[in-house]
């Protein structure tokens, strides 16, 4: 029989962390404080240090502790079923209660310890923070003296520098009071030196000491307030004032005197030391003096001084530099460059007196282009000369052209730009050329060929060539873009001459017309072909900031245009030749006939028109491009007419449409063949070709099943026509029932069976007229 428990009691040491007993010794003991001063903290108010299993675990490694108790997973049914895992074991209830007390006692006795322990650290943890507290204080006390005692000296080094400032300052004044002394008794003593050799023209010792002395007395331009200072620096600029004048005197009075040059030639090495412009001013002394007799013969004399006497005013120049070279080159130093000096001052008043020169005979109604043109070219070959032998060319590969100009040379266009404002009647001029030009090409109808292009477009673009070379001499800006844009107006005006030379319509085609047209076609791709490339060229002869205006496309696509347009007629030839034939087709007996035969009589006749012909296009068409679109474009619209052609054969019975179609096969072989004519390589026809044959041939195909289809029944016509077609078109049908030959009243009966299978969205053509009077009924 099972024995009732009663639920045994938690021990007091599981309730609270706090000590549940404390033995009398310990109590009494002076280092503790009393236990009422720890307040017992009930169990639900204790809050529990709870870590995770896995911590809990490396905790107890560590302590090495085994005791369930001591777990923080403690479930206490799980310690008692241990313990008490049977009713038997109950009787040692005892024996664990006694066990447990003493476990509770050695706890007690622990944590009496620990709080004792902890109670003396604190009061020494206390006693050491103040011991710290008061060390930081003498330290403090201690930095605030070291503060002390370092401004002091701070204030003692500075007291002491700014003596030694004071002194530096000191001692630096005196250095350059003494330096300005010493320079001031120097440049005193120069002076007086170089008044002496300038009194006795000893320039070249002059300048030796005047390149001294303008190194010394720099620095005393600073104490100009200072009165001696001041005096020597008047008295050193009157010396350079003093010694320019009789320096000038003397060049006025030996200037031709050979026996002075090597004086003269020192007193110019002088004059380039002065501070004063002295050098500039000899040498536009000099300049004056050789360009006064330039001035009187050309400004002074109308007679010579016109645009037709400019190579007048050019060899003026020559002679006067040959005779400084002879004469004056000893006088100056070499790199003044008196002779490159004297022909640029030529150069800048020529340009003057030419401008005056245009503005005159612009105003007079006496401008001559032929004369301008001839002076601006003179000026030119000038320009290069005169840069030839100031500018020589290094030579490093090659010849250099002599005409030449880097445009970094300051006698880059010097005179010629003053003609650019007047170049546009240069362009006048070649606009009229070219308009002769074309009168002569629209009277010329029987021009020759070069190349199976006329030679009239050959001559053109030569004349192009030749005028661009030449206003390229002249100006690569505004007025070389006003040539261009006259070129582009005349190569639309030939580009309407060459449409105006095709044949117009005839009612016959012959060879000379096929051979005119195909050349014309081959003129206007020369045309397009070339003035692409003459964009190019233009591109890179004309100025930079001129490229974004050029452009010759719209010029281009207009040859491009005119060529498909002498394709169509040259389409429209071919379709006359082969009238004859369609008449042909038309006059034979389509519903009469019996039986089906060879091919007809007309695709005969077809095939023998289109040999000679296709292999003249062929030979004039030497490129291939233009007879492969020929091709193209023929087949497209001579199936097209043959299927127009059709409706005009009616009646046609069901064997006729049998024979047309067998002549539809032939005639696609007719045209296949056409487009390999007289190829020696033997090429297949193009896919492109293939395709339009093809589609077309289709179209006629159907339009003949259709009328091989039996009237009756109607159903089946109607089926067959919407099967092919897919249309329903009521219009095209009833075209097709009169192809057949159908009677009016017939016919009634089998449109009311074709608008019974029409759909209700079917949109129909309007029909301006009907063809029977039961159609306004329908």
């Amino acid at each position: 029989m099972s024995k009732q428990f009663n639920p045994i009691s938690i021990p007091k040491y599981l309730q609270s962390p706090l000590l549940s007993a404390t033995s009398a010794k310990d109590l009494n003991s002076p280092s503790l404080k009393p236990l009422d001063e720890f307040p017992i903290v009930k169990p639900a108010e204790l809050e529990l240090l709870k870590c995770s299993p896995l911590l809990d675990k490396q905790i107890n490694q560590v302590i090495g502790n085994q005791d369930a108790l001591d777990t923080s997973d403690f479930k206490l049914n799980e310690y008692f079923n241990r313990i008490f895992p049977n009713a038997d074991s109950l009787g040692h209830v005892e024996t664990v209660l006694e066990n447990l007390k003493q476990h509770q006692s050695s706890l007690d006795d622990k944590i009496v310890e620990l709080v004792r322990d902890q109670t003396n650290a604190s009061q020494e943890s206390q006693k050491k923070i103040d011991t710290v507290n008061k060390s930081i204080q003498d330290l403090v006390s201690k930095i605030r003296v070291i503060k002390q005692q370092a401004s002091r000296s701070e204030d003692m080094i500075r007291e002491i520098t700014n003596d030694i400032k004071q002194l530096d300052h000191t001692k630096k004044n005196l250095q350059a009071s003494i330096s300005i002394l010493k320079r001031t008794s120097i440049v005193g003593n120069a002076i007086d030196n170089l008044k002496l050799y300038s009194q006795q023209k000893q320039y070249e010792e002059c300048a030796e000491v005047l390149l001294l002395t303008k190194t010394i007395i720099g620095p005393l331009k600073d104490y100009r307030n200072v009165k001696q200072i001041a005096y020597l620096l008047d008295a050193f600029q009157h010396f350079q004032l003093e010694t320019k004048k009789s320096i000038m005197r003397d060049f006025e009075s030996s200037l031709n005197s050979k026996a002075q040059a090597s004086l003269l030639h020192d007193s110019c090495l002088l004059l380039e030391l002065m501070e004063i412009d002295a050098k500039s001013e000899l040498v536009n002394w000099f300049i004056d003096l050789t360009l006064k007799d330039y001035f009187a013969l050309f400004r002074q004399n109308p007679e010579v001084a016109g645009l037709g006497d400019v190579s007048r005013r050019y060899s003026w120049l020559k002679r006067s530099l040959k005779t400084f070279d002879e004469s004056f080159t000893q006088f100056f130093p070499e790199h003044w460059k008196i002779a490159e000096l004297l022909t640029e001052r030529f150069c800048i008043e020529t340009k003057k007196d030419l401008d005056k020169e245009l503005q005159r005979d612009e105003a007079e109604n006496k401008f001559d282009t032929k004369t301008m043109l001839a002076c601006l070219e003179i000026t030119r070959e000038f320009e290069a000369k005169v840069n030839l032998r100031f500018n020589p060319p290094v030579l490093l590969q090659g010849a250099v052209d002599p005409e030449f100009i880097p445009k970094d040379s300051k006698f880059y266009k010097i005179i010629s730009t003053i003609f650019e404002p007047y170049l546009w009647h240069y362009v006048d001029m070649e606009d009229a050329v070219l308009s002769n030009k074309m009168e002569g090409y629209v009277q010329d109808q029987s021009e020759n060929e070069e190349d199976g292009v006329l030679s009239s477009s050959v001559d053109l673009f030569i004349f192009y060539r030749q005028t661009l070379s030449n206003c390229l001499k002249l100006s690569n800006q505004k007025p070389f873009l006003d040539l261009i844009k006259m070129y582009q107006k005349w190569l639309d005006q030939y580009k309407q001459i060459l449409l105006t030379k095709l044949p117009k319509e005839q009612k016959q085609t012959n060879d000379l017309e096929l051979h005119q047209t195909c050349v014309i076609i081959n003129t206007l791709d020369y045309c397009a072909q070339t003035t692409g490339q003459l964009e190019e060229r233009v591109m890179e002869m004309i100025d930079k900031g001129f490229t974004s205006l050029v452009s010759f496309q719209t010029e281009i696509d207009g040859f491009v245009n005119a060529a498909a347009t002498g394709l169509q007629c040259l389409v429209r030839l071919f379709e006359t030749m082969l009238e004859p034939c369609l008449i042909n087709m038309t006059k034979r007996p389509w519903g009469t006939i019996s039986s089906v035969g060879d091919q007809s009589e007309y695709i005969t006749q077809i095939a023998q028109q289109l040999k000679p012909s296709i292999l003249l296009v062929r030979k004039l068409f030497s490129g291939g491009k233009f007879f492969r679109t020929f091709c193209d474009k023929f087949t497209e619209s001579f199936t097209a007419k043959f299927h127009q052609n059709i409706f005009k054969c009616k009646p046609l019975s069901e064997t006729g449409a049998e024979q047309m179609l067998l002549d539809m096969h032939s005639l696609k072989n007719v045209l296949t063949d056409m487009s390999i004519l007289g190829d020696e390589e033997k090429k297949q026809p193009s896919s492109t070709f293939l395709k339009i044959l093809n589609k077309s041939i289709s179209k006629i195909e159907q339009l003949l099943k259709v009328v091989l289809r039996p009237q009756d029944p109607a159903e089946a016509l109607v089926e067959t026509y919407n099967l092919l077609y897919s249309d329903y078109d009521l219009q095209m049908f009833t075209k097709i029932l009169e192809l057949k030959g159908i009677k009016r009243i017939e016919m009634q009966h089998i449109i009311e069976v074709f608008q019974q299978r029409m759909p209700a969205n079917a949109v129909q053509p309007t029909i301006e007229k009907p063809t029977f009077k039961f159609m306004k009924r329908v």
